[in-house]
């Protein structure tokens, strides 16, 4: 404020004239899962999308996992990124989130490493 003014009065004093500026107002930011989001929407993939923002796989995973929660992507949406090996262990896994809670460790291990984490993440997206 105080300096805006003291800086256009120089300007005046100076000889010079102040043209008004257009007030826009704050530029919103996007998140970065909202970016994602749009470069999904898209039709890009999983892999296309951690490709295009220099982010790993398993980000882009954690995205789309708080996309559908946010309720961003539907469960059809989440369940086209899958595997169809992945889509047809999916009541499987989902029942293993239930009974061990949603920390992706204790579900790895009882898989004994059969699905990636990343695996894992889609499919805890879903068994909410």
């Amino acid at each position: 404020g105080e300096r805006v003014d003291l800086e256009q009065n120089f300007i005046r004093a100076s000889g010079g004239t102040i043209i008004p500026q257009k007030v826009t107002g704050p530029v919103e930011k996007k998140t970065t899962q909202e970016e994602t989001y749009l470069l999904l929407a898209d039709g890009m993939d999983l892999k296309e999308v951690a490709e295009a923002r220099s982010l790993t796989l398993g980000t882009i995973i954690d995205h789309v996992e708080k996309l559908h929660h946010a309720g961003r992507l539907s469960r059809e949406e989440v369940e086209a990124y899958m595997s169809p090996r992945l889509r047809k262990a999916l009541p499987t896994l989902i029942e293993a989130f239930e009974t061990k809670g949603k920390a992706l460790g204790p579900v790895y291990a009882s898989f004994k490493g059969k699905y990636s984490y990343d695996d894992l993440k889609l499919a805890r997206a879903l068994s909410s």
